[in-house]
């Protein structure tokens, strides 16, 4: 369960989900621990990074209705943020759907934690996801937390690079958007999962909920 990780965080309660803080150090033998079969899920907001798009990630704990999800939203709009720097990167944890704290709550609507604003409501507006065969959820929380101390980078270590080291850790099968350029932003990448990666149809937050 995931709680053989939750022990060694420090969570705070935010809109009736967790903030998973600071970077979880995996025990031998847990980090590729799979709990068969999962959903991979991508977020798309078609305003972020002056229109080329941003987006966010979701992954459900194999066996479970709980999700870990999350993004690197970069507020600072810097293109550049050095290792250790605040990337604005959060994870949360919850079930798919309901009024508060769970995974469209949290995209759909305004998200702050702690005092830092994070998102406005309707950022995000679209979502599709795919079917794992496998679903490594310790390895993929490991990565998660930890992409918080990664910085930015503009061109290759970005919010889709973070989504898709993320859900390719976890299990999924997306295309790789910093080795094909042709996906070069978030939005043209978000479109491409279907066709190139066998991603189901895109939905509407709106219609989801």
């Amino acid at each position: 369960m995931i709680g053989q990780f939750m022990r060694h965080l420090a969570p705070l309660a935010v809109a009736g989900a967790l903030v998973l803080g600071g970077s979880i150090v995996a025990r031998p033998g847990q980090a590729a621990y799979a709990r068969g079969a999962g959903r991979v899920c991508v977020f798309l907001a078609p305003s972020g990074a002056f229109n080329l798009g941003h987006v966010g990630w979701a992954f459900l704990e194999g066996g479970t209705s709980n999700w870990i999800f999350g993004a690197t939203e970069n507020r600072s709009n810097l293109p550049f943020v050095k290792p250790g720097d605040n990337n604005y990167a959060w994870v949360l944890n919850g079930p798919w759907a309901g009024p508060r704290g769970s995974v469209l709550a949290t995209f759909a609507g305004q998200l702050s934690i702690g005092g830092t604003f994070y998102h406005g409501a309707g950022y995000y507006t679209q979502v599709r996801c795919q079917n794992t065969s496998n679903s490594s959820v310790g390895a993929a929380v490991a990565r998660a937390n930890a992409i918080k101390g990664y910085g930015y980078g503009v061109v290759t270590d970005n919010c889709m690079d973070h989504a898709y080291n993320v859900l390719t850790t976890y299990g999924g099968n997306l295309v790789n958007p910093a080795s094909n350029r042709a996906y070069w932003s978030p939005t043209v990448w978000f479109v491409a999962l279907g066709a190139v990666s066998g991603f189901g149809p895109i939905s509407t937050l709106a219609s989801e909920r």
